[in-house]
């Protein structure tokens, strides 16, 4: 240790130690009985004595080499990444009510109608992460700020009208549309002529 510089904090506990041992000549003594180690190490040191046990069994769990913490600690899991299609699929078609409804859709009114509806039980901080994952965006009006669908989405959707309008313009076949719950409920479709069963993904 000779020649080391030592950190500010190592410098703070060098003082404890002579601020402690100064206090022992003065009384003469121990200021604490001799047998209490952990305790006149917590008292010299001014620490705690949860911290020096703490220390005592990482180094015995590390066959007596001390290991700094690591600075980089595993972060927690959000909750967005959980959250099922369902889930995903009952936001989205909230926003689109909302809006057909002609309410101004922000994003505490939209947590507030999921939960008054129990859809979702999720932060505004969580959901705000969540609808750019389903299909929406943020434009800005001015000072105000929307939530509007992207531009993507919208072209696909624009796409499928034009075909769909074709289609029925062309073929004399009978279209018949199925709400999409009902597929996901049941996690499959059947697919003509085959009748083959495939999952969906």
């Amino acid at each position: 240790m000779k020649g080391k510089t030592l950190s500010s904090q190592s410098q703070g506990l060098v003082l404890s130690l002579l601020n402690y041992f100064q206090q022992e000549k003065d009384n003469g003594g121990p200021l604490l009985p001799l047998l209490a180690v952990q305790e006149r190490v917590a008292q010299a040191l001014s620490i705690s004595l949860s911290t020096i046990t703490r220390i005592q069994r990482r180094l015995s769990s590390n066959d007596n080499v001390l290991r700094s913490p690591g600075k980089k600690r595993p972060r927690k899991k959000s909750k967005t990444t959980d959250l099922s299609d369902a889930v995903r699929h009952n936001i989205r078609d909230t926003v689109y009510q909302m809006y057909s409804e002609k309410k101004h859709v922000t994003i505490a009114n939209l947590n507030k109608t999921l939960k008054e509806k129990e859809l979702a039980s999720i932060s505004n901080s969580s959901l705000q992460r969540v609808l750019p994952t389903i299909g929406f965006k943020y434009k800005k009006d001015g000072n105000r700020r929307f939530l509007v669908e992207q531009s993507s989405i919208a072209l696909l959707r624009t796409k499928f009208l034009r075909s769909y309008n074709d289609y029925v313009n062309t073929s004399s076949h009978q279209i018949v549309f199925m709400d999409e719950t009902w597929i996901f409920s049941r996690k499959a479709i059947y697919c003509c002529p085959c009748r083959e069963r495939k999952r969906i993904c």
